[in-house]
């Protein structure tokens, strides 16, 4: 109850004609949608408390119309969290459908500064990586990004003008990170590479963790057909190695980023990190992908449901596993306006609640263990 109060009056103390909104709340439907924004979501809430275009658009009730991947391009990306965060604790879309269509309204974006920051007739791709390339985006995202171009003799030509993509991407994405961290070499290395060169860089010293980071490879702008050059040059070099190694590495990398210590007394759960948690699916799924080269590329198109169906078929409740968790992630994010994956556990807190989740986590890690071998 205080929380809704607080926000109730942090909204209306910022608006120049509250007599308007007075008028607009005697609508009970519409009332009881704003007092469960300034209870479950503390991230519109504080998207809007102070800004006068997002009063007149929640007003309107323009917040409840339907937005789609096609149609979202237009919007800022700050009046698109809000709606779709609006619009997720409504019910109105799931944790999926706020991803998708986030990924593709920052798409739009990096493909119209790209035209305009790199020099026409640069034969180069972008592609996305991490959650952004998988579409399935929440709070916490980064948006990471390779640059790959054609011509080895404009590599390093290409430095400065991609260096000033990059920084206009940083303050055009905000509020998410803009990077480039999982290019070869990370921050080290240099920003573009042409197509040679990382070839070279896959075949002499790329490690499985980074074929692990190609699993979410996605096409954003620039040369498709340069792309597809690249992406036969992945899977050409992840059939050439190990299966047993590539286990192996998996293997270890999960167990460095369990989490260890103080959490797990406080019942603090990272759902992405914990045993059991989206890390499980994650990993299983790519290790997979890993292993069997020709259904990688083909995989590459699909988002986590179909990869499941396809690589594990037998795992049905797997989807829904994954789902739950991503649910929970963006609703936690929204409640708290957070942007990180710590639940903390509640002793008053629905028991069958609790039981669904640990089940969950269970059930996850079951499958890890019998995927990799444990």
């Amino acid at each position: 109850p205080d929380k809704v109060l607080q926000n109730f009056t942090r909204i209306i103390k910022n608006i120049p004609f509250p007599s308007l909104w007075y008028r607009e709340l005697t609508d009970k439907s519409f009332y009881n949608s704003f007092l469960r924004l300034c209870e479950f979501n503390q991230k519109s809430v504080d998207l809007f408390a102070e800004d006068a275009e997002l009063h007149e658009y929640y007003i309107s009730r323009n917040i409840f119309e339907k937005v789609t991947k096609a149609g979202c391009s237009e919007y800022a990306i700050k009046k698109l969290l809000f709606i779709l965060s609006t619009q997720f604790t409504e019910g109105k879309i799931n944790s999926n459908k706020f991803g998708e269509i986030l990924q593709a309204n920052l798409i739009e974006k990096i493909k119209g500064t790209g035209e305009e920051v790199i020099p026409q007739g640069t034969e180069y791709f972008i592609a996305g990586l991490g959650s952004f390339g998988t579409g399935e985006m929440n709070f916490s995202s980064d948006i990471d990004l390779l640059f790959i171009v054609k011509d080895p003799a404009l590599q390093f030509e290409l430095q400065k003008p991609f260096q000033s993509l990059l920084l206009k991407l940083k303050k055009t994405l905000k509020p998410f990170e803009t990077d480039s961290r999982l290019r070869p070499e990370g921050k080290s290395g240099q920003l573009v590479w042409d197509l040679i060169s990382y070839e070279n860089y896959l075949t002499n010293r790329a490690r499985v963790w980074e074929l692990q980071s190609l699993c979410k490879l996605k096409f954003i702008a620039g040369d498709k057909d340069l792309f597809n050059k690249f992406k036969k040059l992945v899977i050409k070099r992840i059939s050439l190695e190990n299966g047993e190694n590539i286990r192996k590495e998996i293997k270890a990398m999960r167990k460095k980023l369990i989490p260890v210590g103080a959490m797990n007394q406080m019942k603090i759960i990272n759902l992405k990190r914990a045993t059991g948690g989206i890390l499980d699916i994650e990993f299983s799924i790519q290790f997979l992908m890993l292993i069997k080269p020709k259904l990688f590329g083909m995989l590459l198109k699909s988002g986590p449901e179909e990869r499941i169906t396809k690589l594990i078929p037998e795992e049905k409740d797997i989807i829904g596993n994954y789902n739950y968790l991503k649910d929970i992630i963006l609703r936690n994010q929204c409640i708290f306006s957070s942007s990180g994956y710590l639940f903390k556990e509640n002793e008053k807190e629905n028991i069958t609640y609790k039981k669904d989740l640990h089940n969950i986590l269970q059930t996850n890690n079951k499958l890890f263990n019998k995927i990799m071998g444990n």
